[in-house]
């Protein structure tokens, strides 16, 4: 040894660096105890019927979704178009039992997904496709009853709600980094472990599995600048499976984080936001079901205030669209940037072209057939999409900004040039669906919103369904408080065949 280490201070003693202790109960903890005590029976009426609502919607979007080209690849990449293997079902795949329950929620929210017709939220994305695939699979995979099934779908709404608002960047963030499926993933595994019957200090860990298989904020790559946007869109279906698999695991005791969702190297800064606000996990409202909106048409929610304007103008004004000589949409600046396209090449880049969606309204294509290729190639599509035009309204862009960036309250003004020179324009601020919307469920409303919501879910059933079939779906739906398993719900689901 050389006489310089011989001279030198003793070598610190590191073992007390190994020596843990209980953490004190944090924000993670306290979030978890609040879901893991969530009792569905006891919820006040209006979030048991807002749930049972929500359940209703995604199921009936999953039935739409599961016949399309996103839902044929996602089944054809887990292998289950063909007979019974045992676990959940997936959803088309014309068997009732057909995989494991992590990949049948992977698959079930992709299909939820698929035609963009299923619910938003105001921070957290589209949380009812991931958060129903995995309760709906964690119920099967236990044979869970109805009222502990709708108990994880309040906890998984209310568990990505809470961390989205947490966690949300700044404006400045959110132009360079930003992904609403960063906060998914706690809410489908607060949804099955919520099932699973998992105690606080499970929830806890399952939270921290979640986090760290949790997918990277990638909605700026979602490929606005590219040919063809990304087929993941949404990126509903990884979080349903990575929560689904957490609460699996933390049933098991597998150890994990328990504190993951707060302090200096919390979760905010593993999605590289630049907001950590962890009062925003606490507090005994429940607010995640209130903050859904039902979406009435098959295409981005940042475009329903569009669709709504061009309808009323259409209702105002009722004359054959071949007499069109100009569409006109203003409206904020994200949506004028980045959904102007008139050539869509794909289901996927027709659900995010305005053109697209006003041509297919205003020429009163079915909304269950938005998504097909012949909708937007045929010659008359494309014709009346050249007509469309697209700007930004500084004054709506301010509004929007000053309202929160909520994404279901996007503002867009509507103009039908007719070819006499005459026109007509239509501003709508509160798109159909949204809560708090003025005229929802009254009498005299213009749009007819509850009545758009029925027919919407009734057209998706009835591709799978015969008219009797649906009447005691809905029933089935509706009774699931009560039910004591959910074969009623289920097994009409598996038979979808692709249209």
């Amino acid at each position: 040894m050389s006489s310089s280490m011989s001279s030198a201070s003793p070598a610190p003693d590191f073992r007390g660096r190994f020596i843990r202790t209980e953490p004190p109960e944090g924000p993670t903890l306290a979030l978890a105890r609040i879901l893991a005590a969530i009792d569905f029976p006891a919820l006040a009426p209006d979030i048991q019927a807002r749930t049972i609502e929500a359940v209703h919607d995604a199921l009936a979007c999953a039935v739409g979704g599961a016949r399309t080209d996103v839902a044929v690849l996602y089944r054809a990449a887990l292998g289950t178009d063909g007979p019974a293997q045992g676990g959940a079902t997936v959803i088309g795949s014309g068997a009732v039992r057909a995989t494991t329950p992590a990949l049948a929620a992977w698959h079930n929210a992709a299909a939820i997904n698929a035609m963009d017709y299923d619910d938003t939220a105001r921070v957290s994305g589209h949380p009812g496709a991931s958060v129903v695939a995995a309760a709906l699979a964690a119920a099967e995979a236990t044979g869970a009853g109805g009222a502990a099934f709708l108990a994880g779908v309040v906890a998984g709404y209310e568990a990505a709600f809470r961390v989205a608002l947490a966690f949300r960047p700044t404006p400045e963030r959110y132009a360079l980094v930003r992904g609403s499926q960063c906060f998914l993933p706690f809410g489908a595994a607060a949804a099955a472990g919520r099932v699973l019957g998992l105690d606080a200090e499970a929830m806890a860990r399952a939270f921290g599995i979640a986090a760290a298989h949790a997918p990277v904020p990638s909605a700026g790559k979602f490929g606005f600048d590219e040919p063809q946007l990304s087929w993941h869109k949404d990126l509903v279906h990884q979080p349903a499976e990575v929560g689904v698999r957490a609460a699996f695991l933390a049933a098991r005791g597998y150890p994990a984080s328990r504190t993951v969702l707060e302090g200096e190297k919390g979760y905010w800064r593993m999605i590289a936001s630049d907001r950590n606000a962890p009062e925003e996990l606490l507090g005994a409202e429940l607010r995640g079901v209130r903050e859904l909106s039902f979406k009435p048409y098959p295409c981005c929610r940042w475009l329903h205030a569009a669709m709504d304007a061009a309808q009323l103008a259409l209702k105002a004004d009722p004359r054959p669209v071949a007499r069109l000589a100009a569409v006109g949409l203003e409206t904020i600046a994200l949506v004028a940037g980045t959904f102007g396209n008139r050539r869509p090449l794909s289901m996927v880049d027709a659900e995010f072209s305005a053109p697209h969606a006003l041509a297919c309204l205003l020429r009163g294509v079915a909304h269950t057939e938005w998504w097909r290729a012949e909708t937007r190639e045929g010659a008359e599509a494309q014709a009346l999409m050249d007509k469309v035009s697209v700007r930004e309204d500084a004054a709506l862009s301010a509004a929007f900004l000053a309202g929160g960036r909520n994404v279901n309250r996007i503002p867009a003004r509507v103009t039908l040039s007719w070819d006499d020179g005459s026109r007509q324009s239509v501003l709508v601020d509160f798109p159909m669906g949204a809560p708090g919307r003025p005229h929802y469920g009254q009498a005299g409303d213009p749009l007819d919103e509850a009545g758009h919501m029925q027919r919407k879910r009734r057209a998706l059933l009835a591709l799978a369904l015969e008219p009797s079939s649906i009447l005691a779906f809905e029933q089935a739906v509706a009774s699931l408080p009560a039910a004591a398993n959910l074969r009623a719900i289920v097994e009409p689901l598996a038979a979808v065949a692709r249209g």
